[in-house]
Order: C-alpha cells, then sequence, then structure tokens
C-alpha cells in the first residue's frame, strides 16, 4: 500500500494511492545580519531496503515505513560543513492531493526559550480560507476536500519540539526546533520520525495516531487503572498543613468516597529544590503512614525541574543549572540541567527517598513547562525535551514499581512512556468562564486517554458557597447547575477523579453527586462534534453491555436545541432528572444555558435495564437466565429502572416496585452489588 518514487528528481510518496508530492527537507541557520539561511534537499534517488524505503538527496535521507493506517518516516542530516546557529530541522514537506478545508490544530505554550504543546496550549477547531495557513504543536487533524481525514505530525517525542505548517491548498510541512546549537561537519541530525496517519473519520484518525505514537515510543505505561483521590491544591493552596491533610483523611474515611489516593499538593516543601518539610508539616513518612493506615495512598506533589533562587540548591550547586549560551550566567528562570551527573545523582536520591523511603505511592510532577530551558546544557546535546526525557527515565528507576506518576504542565508527547498520568487541561478555577476553558482541551484530547497515559482533567470541585470556610482560597461561585455540568465534564472525560473541597464540610447530596463518578471509567469517550465545534457539545461514552452513555453539554449562556440520533429504535433514559423517556430512534430536546444531560440509550428487546441513580458510566453487567434476571455492578447500593412487560418480583439483595407502565425501580441493598429479580 505504501510507494515511494523519484519523478525527474523530485520525491513522492504515497499510501493507498493518496499520494504527497514534491517532498523536500532543509535546515535552516542564522546567517548573522539578520537573515536566516538554508541547507534544503534538491536531487532525490530512492532504494528498498528491507520494509523500508531510503530516499537520499545530498546530505539528506528519509526512511519511509508502512504503518497500520499510514506511514512513518525518519528524517536524518550530515552535515557538509560547520554550522552555528541552527534555528530548525524541517524534516518533511510536500504538496497533499487536494486542498485542506478543517483542522485541529494546537497552540504553543511558550517559556524559558521553548514552545511546546502541554496542558495549556489550546486545541483549536480551524476553518481554512483561501491562501490560509496553520501551524501546530506536535501534530494536527485534518479534512481535505475529498471528506478524508488525516493526522500529519510527530511520531516520537525524545529528540525536539516538533510543529507542523498546513496551508489551504494542501502544502504541509513538519519543523523541530533547533535551540540556536551547533553542528560541526560530518556530525549527523537524526530528528523524531514523523507520520501521516488516516481514520474514517477525524476521531478515527486521532486514535489511530495515539497508536502509532504508542508503538513508536514502546510505551509500556499504559495498563494502570484510572486513578480517584482528594487533593489539597483548590482548597487549601500553599496554605496547607499537615492537620488540614489528617482532617481530611479522616473526613474521607468516614464518608466511604470511596477514593484511594490523599495528594499533598504544593505548600509541604521548604522552597523548590530543597524537598524537606516546612514549619507545617513535620515527619513525610510519619504522614504517609497515617494515611495509609486509614485506607489510603499516599501522594505528594514535587516540582524537580527548578529550584527558587533562596533554595540552598541554588545557592550550593550553581554548576547544577542550565546557562546562558555566551557566560556562565543563569539562562532564564533557574532550570536544573540533569545532563551534569551529579543533579541525576540528586534526581534518583530525592525520588527513592519520597517512594521508597517516606512511602508516596502517586507523584504529581509538576511546574515543568518554565524548567525546561533552551539554554546551554553540560552536554552540548542536551536541549529542553533531551532533558526532560532523561530526568523523567531516572524518577522512573528511582520510585517502586507500583508508583503512579502524574506529569503536569509538561510536554505531553514527551510523557509518553514515562508517565502514568497526564495533566490535559489548564488550571480549575471558581468561575463557570474557567470550566468552559478546561473542557475544551480535555474533550479534545480524548484520544491519549488509555492508549497514551491516563488523561487528568484537574480536580473536581463540587462545593457550594455554603460548604466553605475561611481556610479556602478560592471561593466558588457556580451554581448547582453548573456544579452538575461540572460532574458530567469530568465523566465525558473518562479520565481521573480528585476531588478539591474539604470533606467535612460538604452535604450529603454533594457527597452523593461525586460518588456518580466512581469509580473511574476505563472506557475512552469520543466527542462527536470534534471537527465542528469550539468547545464539543455532544460525547459518546461508549457502550457496557446494550447501554449506551451521551453526553450533552450547553456552554453557552442562552438555551439551546439539540437532537439526540441513533441508528435503531432504543429505550432513553436521563440520569439528571432520574426520567425515562420512552423508544426513539432520535430525541430533540432543550438545554438551559450552561446545562448538561446524561442520556443512557439501551438497544435491547425483553426485560433490560435502562437508567441508574447512582452513576454517570453505568458499570452493571445484567444476564437473563431462565424466567430468572441477575445483575452486578462495581457499586454497592442504588436503585435501577427496569423496563419489564412482565411483571418482576425481588428474589436476592434487592426490592423491586413497580414505577410506571412496564417500568419496575429496583433497589439493591446497602452494601451488596449482585442482585436477582424473577419474572412474577
Amino acid at each position: 500500500m505504501l510507494q515511494v518514487w523519484c519523478d525527474n528528481g523530485k520525491l513522492n510518496v504515497s499510501y493507498r494511492n493518496i499520494p504527497v508530492r514534491d517532498v523536500g527537507m532543509s535546515v535552516s541557520y542564522d546567517g548573522g545580519h539578520y537573515n536566516t539561511l538554508d541547507e534544503k534537499s534538491k536531487e532525490w534517488s530512492v532504494v528498498r531496503e528491507g520494509d523500508a524505503f531510503v530516499a537520499t538527496s545530498g546530505s539528506f535521507v528519509l526512511r519511509f515505513y508502512e504503518a497500520e493506517n499510514g506511514f512513518l518516516f525518519e528524517p536524518r542530516w550530515k552535515a557538509p560543513r560547520d554550522y552555528n546557529g541552527l534555528l530548525f530541522f524541517h524534516t518533511f514537506c510536500g504538496f497533499w492531493d487536494s486542498n485542506i478545508k478543517r483542522a485541529v490544530v494546537t497552540g504553543f505554550s511558550e517559556c524559558n526559550g521553548n514552545a511546546m504543546n502541554e496542558m495549556q496550549a489550546v486545541p483549536d477547531t480551524a476553518v481554512f480560507l483561501e491562501n490560509g495557513e496553520k501551524i501546530s504543536s506536535d501534530a494536527a487533524l485534518f479534512s481535505d476536500g475529498k471528506g478524508r481525514a488525516a493526522v500529519f505530525g510527530a511520531a516520537s517525542f525524545c529528540e525536539y519540539f516538533s510543529r507542523v505548517r498546513l496551508t489551504s491548498d494542501g502544502e504541509m510541512g513538519m519543523m523541530q526546533a533547533l535551540d540556536g546549537h551547533k553542528i560541526v561537519e560530518g556530525e549527523e541530525l537524526t530528528g523524531d520520525a514523523g507520520c501521516v496517519i488516516f481514520g474514517k473519520d477525524g476521531a478515527e484518525a486521532l486514535q489511530n495516531y495515539s497508536a502509532a505514537v504508542n508503538g513508536r515510543m514502546q510505551n509500556k505505561r499504559t495498563a494502570r487503572e484510572t486513578p480517584s483521590g482528594w487533593c489539597s491544591w483548590y482548597y487549601y493552596g500553599k496554605d496547607v498543613s499537615e492537620a488540614d491533610i489528617l482532617e481530611n483523611v479522616y473526613a474521607l474515611k468516614k464518608a466511604d468516597i470511596g477514593v484511594r489516593y490523599v495528594l499533598i499538593d504544593d505548600g509541604w516543601e521548604r522552597a523548590k529544590g530543597d524537598w524537606e518539610p516546612n514549619g507545617k508539616f513535620s515527619d513525610m513518612k510519619a504522614l504517609a503512614e497515617k494515611i495509609a493506615a486509614a485506607g489510603f495512598v499516599p501522594g505528594l506533589w514535587v516540582a524537580p525541574f527548578c529550584a527558587d533562587e533562596d533554595s540552598a540548591l541554588f545557592r550550593d550547586h550553581p554548576d547544577w543549572l542550565v546557562k546562558n549560551y555566551d557566560d556562565d550566567g543563569i539562562f532564564g528562570y533557574p532550570s536544573i540541567d540533569f545532563s551534569n551527573p551529579e543533579a541525576q545523582e540528586f534526581l534518583y536520591a530525592l525520588f527513592a527517598k519520597i517512594s521508597r523511603e517516606w512511602g508516596y505511592r502517586y507523584i504529581k510532577v509538576d511546574l515543568v513547562l518554565g524548567a525546561l530551558s533552551a539554554g546551554r546544557h553540560r552536554d552540548a546535546h542536551c536541549n529542553g525535551i533531551r532533558n526532560y526525557r532523561l530526568a523523567m527515565e531516572i524518577i522512573n528507576k528511582a520510585v517502586t514499581p507500583d508508583t503512579y506518576i502524574l506529569a503536569c504542565t509538561s510536554p505531553i508527547g514527551a510523557s509518553i512512556g514515562v508517565a502514568d498520568g497526564m495533566r490535559v487541561s489548564c488550571d480549575i478555577f471558581e468561575r463557570w468562564e474557567s470550566l468552559r476553558a478546561i473542557a475544551k482541551p480535555t474533550l479534545k484530547r480524548f484520544y491519549y486517554h488509555k492508549i497514551n497515559f491516563n488523561c487528568d482533567p484537574d480536580c473536581l470541585l463540587a462545593r457550594t458557597a455554603e460548604e466553605e470556610d475561611e481556610k479556602c482560597f478560592r471561593l466558588c461561585t457556580r451554581d448547582r447547575q453548573e456544579i452538575n455540568t461540572f460532574i458530567s465534564l469530568i465523566a465525558a472525560s473518562g479520565g481521573a477523579v480528585f476531588v478539591g473541597d474539604k470533606i467535612s464540610l460538604l452535604k450529603e447530596e454533594t457527597i452523593r453527586k461525586i460518588k456518580y463518578l466512581l469509580p473511574p471509567s476505563e472506557r475512552q469517550p469520543v466527542p462527536l462534534d470534534l471537527e465542528s465545534s469550539d468547545i464539543p457539545s455532544a460525547v459518546d461514552c461508549g457502550r457496557k453491555g446494550n447501554m449506551r452513555t451521551l453526553i450533552y453539554f450547553n456552554w453557552s449562556d442562552r438555551e439551546k436545541v439539540y437532537t439526540l440520533a441513533i441508528k435503531n429504535r432504543a429505550h432513553i433514559f436521563e440520569f439528571w432528572s432520574q426520567r425515562y423517556l420512552g423508544t426513539a430512534s432520535s430525541l430533540r430536546f432543550s438545554l438551559p444555558a450552561h446545562a448538561s444531560k446524561v442520556f443512557f440509550v439501551t438497544e435491547a428487546e425483553g426485560t433490560v435495564p435502562v437508567g441508574t441513580d447512582n452513576a454517570l458510566l453505568p458499570e452493571l453487567q445484567f444476564n437473563a437466565r431462565g424466567k430468572c434476571f441477575e445483575g452486578v455492578q462495581p457499586k454497592t447500593g442504588g436503585r435501577w429502572t427496569v423496563f419489564s412487560r412482565v411483571p418482576l418480583r425481588a428474589r436476592e439483595n434487592c426490592t423491586a416496585e413497580k414505577i410506571g407502565e412496564n417500568l419496575y425501580g429496583v433497589n439493591i441493598g446497602n452494601g451488596k452489588s449482585r442482585f436477582l429479580i424473577e419474572e412474577d
């Protein structure tokens, strides 16, 4: 299916008869006096070597491999002379055989001389105008004038920060930032692999792209469970104390919410760089033991890539910090250079202490963006992304095998294979506008979840203003309907569920709503309007048995009308109102401003469950045995709505009462997860 050939010295590549023509490569460098010069490929030749096509043009080489659903390319350049101030390695450019209509592109987070795709780099849906151009970090999903969907971008993230360029007339290019480095004659640049990956639609193309990247990065960390927990940051901030942590630990145990981890966020340390407890915390090992004794897994926040200027690390080890190119001054925000062997030893010892000695088995690695410097490292070949990968690999070796690693404000692609979880949205704040802001990257980054890592949409703040006291540093202004939408968003992400409230102040109703999300789903939800919306408003959360969950959002400030459409006639149940809506193949409904609806769609006949009051993403197993019907769910207690044209009665661990025509309410006994009903 993959073909690579030359036509009058010009390089062309095609997959499934979809060609990219006039492929080229180049390296740009600073020529002085504000001039940027280029070393460019010219005449190409192609040979077949095993399963690869090898294309050569002077000092440039591209190796092409067929991949599932597309192709991969590996770029290499051997410098014919010395170069100073290398800017970009243009690893692939060419012309698609059709114009480009739409794209989902990701912006850049820029700090300390680097530009990268991290949690705050927002994905946008772009419509191409005539002579239009779009730049995206890492990769871009695009659809063309012939209705085809593909992803073009980096397939590995180990060497350089990448970006891609697309134009309305089909021009495409991939560039890798070289940070002004030098290269001597005969030295090789080996860039990160790139790819073009197809799908029947945009969502599938992105999922296929994630799978291709996963294989290329040899990721072995994706089997970890989706975590749930409590986090100190969004209630206490840096003013958190050991007493606050223990108060919430015991409140969590009493409330029996069902979370696993307790995360002590920023505020426990002396300074960034000096990772010992401050005056508000005494013994971090003893605290971890108390958390574990209460039935939770201890977690700890740490920012190992940076150092405060008043820290002992900054004072005593200036040689550990990234330097300016032309002198020994500190480059930008103080950033640790892990190409220095002594800094490596420090990092290993720190994480071995946190995980193995103190006993923290969930570690949040934060404040990475500003601490990946484009300056001069001890190893002249080191750069921001290599520094990050090197450090994360050391961290992985230092911690116990069962330690869960969350990357935050980190380069997303470069975290694949070295982090279990990834923050995919900016920080949540107390206002409705903040909820809209985190919804966009959370829902548009769905394709990473359960393939490359577990997505983390940031903490759930379920509290109202009535559930806060003087210790709360972020007073929430969302009303109950907006909080319901927040809960729906966390469900629609499929990702981690971490609560950021003071547990002892939460009302029973709020506790119950938090439990709707637990245990976290292991499914990957898919936006249904990915390529046509700014913020996705309809999400397919997948099936469990015969039941499919669809979540709709109204992100606007006015009421809107939506249509739910399915292939076959099915039972429809809405979660928030707890209403059975009958059977239909489509449903037209309105949503007030800032509201959401969660629909359970059951495509089955006979006696079937159609809804529940205890979960937004039901996990019920429901089986028929003769005239008996048995169900098993991971939660204990709760009520299921069951459709049956035959009268039902309870047999085991439940009660069954008729609540409408052909409808029965099956209430599962407290402490029970298995139940049995039968036809009367």
